[in-house]
């Protein structure tokens, strides 16, 4: 009798203020193939967090209200151990070094681009369920293509796809 393997996919929880962006990098991180929930506050995900399973939180840096290393902060008095990627449109070496004494495992700047984040993203996930993510692999043109729009932070110029 074979014994029947269940695989879970990823769930991500990303979290930014600004409806566009939640859309692009949803539609972005689904191509690995993982459930990504999106949040517009802080406290909408860490509503979220002691219920939900996360395998990996990607916050913005600066939104209103509780900002990303608050949320970061909070986030790992209920996970611990869960990895957490910041995405900044800023170039703020000191909230970058605070982000990283938090507990971020990576600081990302805006404009984000597809590939080395899609890499991220994997590797987190990998180190974080002890097991590979399935070997798919993501055509991108370059590594100058990036998610989003301008006018929103992100720049659109081109799209990554799993092969």
């Amino acid at each position: 009798m074979k014994r029947f393997e269940q695989k879970l996919k990823a769930q991500i929880f990303f979290v930014d203020d600004e409806p566009e962006i939640c859309r692009v990098a949803k539609n972005t991180l689904e191509q690995t193939g993982a459930t990504v929930k999106c949040f517009a506050n802080g406290s909408e995900c860490l509503a979220q967090l002691p219920s939900q399973r996360c395998d990996l939180l990607i916050i913005d840096m600066h939104m209103p209200g509780m900002s990303g290393i608050e949320l970061l902060v909070e986030a790992k008095k209920i996970l611990p151990e869960i990895p957490v990627l910041i995405v900044t449109g800023y170039a703020d070496t000191a909230a970058a070094r605070t982000a990283m004494k938090a507990g971020a495992k990576h600081v990302v700047e805006k404009p984000v681009y597809k590939k080395s984040f899609l890499l991220k993203v994997r590797s987190l996930l990998d180190k974080n369920t002890g097991a590979k993510q399935p070997e798919e692999k993501f055509s991108c043109v370059s590594d100058e293509e990036s998610l989003g729009k301008k006018d929103v932070r992100f720049r659109a110029t081109a799209s990554c796809s799993v092969l």
